[in-house]
């Protein structure tokens, strides 16, 4: 008897760690998708963005005042001047198979259409995988004061 509460205990086990093996892996293809979109903005790469993103991808910021989809985001690069100063490690929550929630503090400096974007916020963004890859459906910041 103890030996087949072991062997189920071993097999419970083994699944537990494979699982979040897994887990991790999605971890990394979501903060690779991240960094990706975040160069792509950095570097005003329309097409390297739309890539990264959902059709219906929608953003809110302090500087859009506004929610923009993302064919205002992309009519709009050229008025977004900015560089990430800093930026926590996003904390990735994982929803179920498809669908990812990140959330991060970030700290920027840059203007947007010229006046100064908000330089400190928490960052949210809802990730969700389609044909094979993780794009993101929607961003969200709000400004938040320095710690």
């Amino acid at each position: 008897m103890a030996r087949v509460v072991a062997t189920i205990f071993a097999g419970f086990v083994a699944l537990w760690v494979a699982a979040a093996q897994a887990e991790d892996a999605v971890i990394a293809e979501i903060r690779a998708a991240a960094f990706a979109l975040d160069e792509a903005f950095t570097n005003q790469d329309a097409e390297r963005i739309k890539a990264l993103v959902t059709e219906n991808h929608m953003a809110v910021t302090p500087y859009y005042g506004r929610r923009f989809m993302v064919d205002e985001e992309l009519l709009t690069l050229d008025a977004l001047d900015y560089s990430i100063v800093s930026e926590e490690p996003a904390e990735i929550t994982i929803i179920d198979s498809g669908t990812a929630l990140s959330t991060q503090i970030k700290s920027y400096t840059g203007t947007f259409e010229g006046e100064p974007i908000t330089p400190h916020v928490f960052a949210s963004a809802v990730w969700v995988k389609q044909d094979g890859n993780w794009l993101q459906l929607l961003y969200q910041e709000t400004a938040i004061r320095p710690d």
